[in-house]
């Protein structure tokens, strides 16, 4: 996987996952594949982890139609396992009232599904409530392309090691929110790139069990770089799913505790990197195309983020071109 990078002058783009390998297809088979269409757009590919039996998490910016509009839930169809065989339908959307389509900040998604995915095809994944540190061995899983030249989408989910990387570093590009965020990079040229919006951040203990840490929202690279997948200098910026939980138990009518689990992993509290208060979101609810207002070109010389769709891409390219 490879998230691309930005520079002040670069669109907005969505990631795929550039030097991964497909996944165990039962062990992550709650990655999600999300495909929305409408009568202007082609549509959009985006990635998500199931959450409960109904509910998918991936990104606000995922349910977003070429930046003017939100897609109507009819319109999205979300998928698991190879092949994309096991296909469902949306029910309604919700996004954090917090979203801040300019920075990406606050940038979470919540996708209830028309009907339960049955345990045969996916099984939820929980939300990781233990600590974040720098040490935190983790790695991301999503739909998005998998080479630098590659034009279609993977049948299956790949996944891809990545590094967290300090706060410290992360504020290369202002909108970060410490409370909410963290980034990561890649390793030998895999990381994000187009595709992967919504990708799951994953880590696991040394039983294997896995537990979701966040979802892809946007790359960032150094003012100057190319915007090419893969390349080192990417930076990969997710929400951190951990404050959000309360609200999605709201929305999912499920108990906080049925959502979260430690999975017993020894990090340094000392240095864990967010807060652990829970983000106070209230939620909107997409029962349609929504009015939406366009995002205005950015005039900063500092990084700006790289969303991780095409549409959207297209759409910036249109308007900073």
């Amino acid at each position: 996987m490879a998230l691309a990078a930005a520079n002040a002058h670069t669109a907005v783009l969505h990631p795929r996952v550039v030097g991964g390998q497909p996944v165990d297809g039962t062990k992550y088979n709650f990655v999600a594949n999300i495909v929305s269409v409408d009568p202007v757009y082609t549509g959009k590919n985006c990635s998500g982890a199931l959450i409960t039996d109904r509910l998918v998490i991936t990104t606000a910016n995922c349910l977003m139609s070429g930046g003017f509009t939100w897609f109507n839930p009819t319109l999205m169809s979300v998928s698991f396992g190879p092949a994309n065989t096991n296909i469902y339908k949306v029910y309604q959307a919700y996004i954090s009232n917090s979203f801040e389509q300019n920075s990406f900040t606050h940038n979470v998604g919540l996708i209830m599904l028309a009907s339960p995915v049955p345990a045969s095809v996916a099984t939820p994944v929980k939300i990781y409530s233990g600590g974040i540190d720098t040490s935190l061995q983790v790695f991301a899983a999503g739909y998005g392309l998998t080479g630098r030249s590659s034009n279609s989408y993977p049948n299956s989910a790949h996944i891809v090691p990545l590094s967290i990387m300090d706060h410290k570093n992360c504020t290369m590009y202002e909108g970060f929110d410490p409370t909410t965020q963290l980034c990561v990079a890649g390793a030998r040229g895999g990381n994000l790139c187009m595709g992967d919006e919504g990708a799951p951040l994953l880590v696991a203990n040394n039983k294997r069990s896995v537990a979701l840490l966040g979802v892809a929202s946007y790359i960032t690279e150094p003012s100057g770089s190319l915007v090419v997948c893969g390349e080192d200098g990417g930076v990969v910026y997710f929400e951190v799913s951990r404050p959000w939980a309360q609200w999605i138990s709201k929305v999912a009518h499920v108990t906080y505790n049925d959502l979260i689990i430690s999975l017993n992993i020894t990090t340094d509290k000392d240095h864990d990197l967010y807060s652990q208060v829970d983000a106070n979101s209230s939620e909107s609810v997409i029962e349609g195309p929504l009015p939406m207002s366009s995002i205005a070109k950015s005039s900063s010389t500092t990084p700006v983020p790289i969303a991780l769709n095409f549409v959207f891409a297209a759409f910036l390219c249109a308007i900073v071109f």
